[in-house]
């Protein structure tokens, strides 16, 4: 599946300093999850291979301030976008019969 993200607007930080500011607006961005599966042997057993954010996009400097946890302009409620990269997984399920 794709999931397209468009741009954002994100709470003012223009009082801050500087260097703990961020863009009024955040960038859109793209979203790839897939899943493949196989079934044998009467839908009993089934192996599955997928990935989530294939694309591996990433929010960078999600937490302003984040050097100093307890001052007055640390913020970590500004997350617009992942903050994990690409995730692969693998499984394997067995159905059990009534």
């Amino acid at each position: 599946t794709r999931n397209w993200r468009g741009s954002q607007r994100i709470p003012d930080t223009s009082a801050n300093p500087k260097a703990y500011q961020s863009p009024d607006m955040s960038p859109d961005y793209v979203i790839l999850n897939a899943q493949i599966s196989k079934r044998w042997k009467g839908d009993l057993f089934e192996i599955y291979l997928g990935g989530e954010n294939l694309l591996d996009y990433q929010q960078r400097d999600a937490i302003i301030a984040s050097e100093d946890a307890f001052g007055q302009y640390f913020d970590g409620s500004l997350v617009y976008a992942p903050l994990f990269g690409k995730m692969i997984y693998i499984g394997f399920r067995y159905n059990l019969k009534k």
